[in-house]
């Protein structure tokens, strides 16, 4: 162990270092290695804390051989059980140091020796904490490795408070961009089609229409009422994903079956442009997964597949299983897209939304909602595209359920 300059001298190197990483998660990390070598300690982890639902989250810690491993995964609520824990809290100014006792991975007994436990704050509120023990050497906590975990605990305290105002700072800008973009949707993509509709059942209902004409009004009527639809629908869905509360509903669906639905939703659609939809799935093909997710995605996708394709050419909606992921593909051989363009589709980067091969409109929203909520389901969207030859969209699921394959 070195001398005390050189533990204060670590100490603020460190602080350093960790000022200058952007990933939250990643501070966690470096925050947990750094108190390891030189500072002297065996084991070290990190926690955070809710105040309010009194629970404490994991982060990063050390496992029963000293390696820094994600601990993310537990969570547990401060009962009875954690005396320890509600004594340190109520003082949350003094490292506390319990002697000889037992000393735990989880829930899993490690050894014995002492714990010590300094709290970290931001002013009254309090962030989380750091526990260090000495479960491998036996060494005693030393003086100077009290003042030190002291020093430490306040620095990481400030950084880690502005690192999570960085990040609160960033998502509600992020959701007021979004914000102003759907209220845009809602007052022209949504309000103009809604008037029109009403415009053209009017018409409709007019006794000077001929029969013909007053078909071709309904007709078109239908599908202004099918587009506004899907856009609602796409608004909602992509809020609800918003919604930490709300997760998806998965099941054990035929893969064949969202497909099919999406083929019969948008034949109308099709059929204006003489373009055959087809579906390739076996039927034996199942996967676990939000049917009505899955298809929201892939009517988003084969609805640009429509609208970027030539008059009489085909759309091939195809599912596949590949090990433990399911992929849904949309092939169109309609314009295609450029490399540069390829890599902003799925991103709040892709604001306008270039008109169809017949003039068709959109509001570039579509691609974005469904990337949303493919990373709801835990996978994600995929496209490859070569201008003038057409494109392939790719959707990708795991198939696992509670460890089911």
């Amino acid at each position: 162990m070195s001398d005390g300059v050189d533990l204060v001298h670590h100490v603020q190197n460190l602080a350093l270092e960790l000022a200058r990483i952007p990933e939250l998660g990643e501070v966690y990390r470096r925050a947990v290695s750094g108190l390891l070598d030189p500072l002297g300690f065996d084991r070290a982890a990190l926690f955070l804390y809710d105040e309010f639902t009194l629970e404490m989250q994991g982060t990063w810690g050390t496992n029963d051989n000293g390696k820094v491993v994600d601990e993310s995964a537990y969570k547990s609520s401060i009962g009875s059980d954690h005396a320890f824990l509600t004594e340190a809290l109520a003082e949350p100014d003094r490292i506390r140091v319990w002697e000889n006792r037992e000393l735990k991975l989880w829930d899993k007994v490690v050894g014995t020796g002492w714990n010590a436990m300094v709290v970290l704050q931001d002013g009254d509120r309090t962030l989380g904490w750091l526990s260090v023990d000495n479960a491998f050497n036996q060494l005693p906590l030393t003086p100077m490795q009290r003042e030190v975990l002291s020093l430490y605990g306040r620095t990481l305290s400030s950084t880690i408070q502005h690192k999570q105002f960085q990040v609160l700072t960033q998502k509600y800008r992020t959701q007021n961009d979004l914000k102003d973009r759907l209220f845009t949707i809602l007052a022209h993509d949504l309000r103009g089609p809604i008037g029109n509709i009403g415009v053209m059942l009017g018409l409709a209902l007019d006794t000077t229409v001929t029969h013909e004409d007053s078909r071709e009004i309904l007709i078109e009527s239908r599908e202004a009422a099918f587009r506004t639809y899907n856009l609602l629908d796409n608004v909602l869905g992509w809020v609800r994903s918003q919604i930490s509360e709300v997760s998806a509903l998965r099941q054990r669906i035929p893969l064949k079956r969202p497909l099919t639905s999406v083929q019969a939703w948008l034949s109308s659609t099709a059929k204006g442009k003489n373009i055959t939809l087809e579906v390739d799935c076996p039927e034996t093909l199942s996967g676990v997964t939000d049917e009505r997710m899955v298809e929201t995605i892939v009517r988003n996708l084969v609805s640009n597949a429509i609208k970027y394709s030539p008059v009489g050419s085909k759309v091939l909606l195809r599912g596949r299983g590949a090990g433990e992921w399911m992929i849904l593909e949309v092939v169109d051989q309609g314009t295609g897209i450029g490399a540069d363009k390829v890599k902003v589709l799925f991103t709040n980067n892709q604001k306008v939304s270039q008109p169809g091969t017949t003039g068709e409109s959109g509001n570039g929203l579509g691609l974005m909602f469904s990337s949303d909520l493919a990373h709801t389901l835990g996978g994600h969207l995929e496209a490859e595209s070569v201008p003038g030859q057409g494109s392939t969209f790719r959707l990708v699921l795991p198939d696992v359920l509670d460890g089911e394959l």
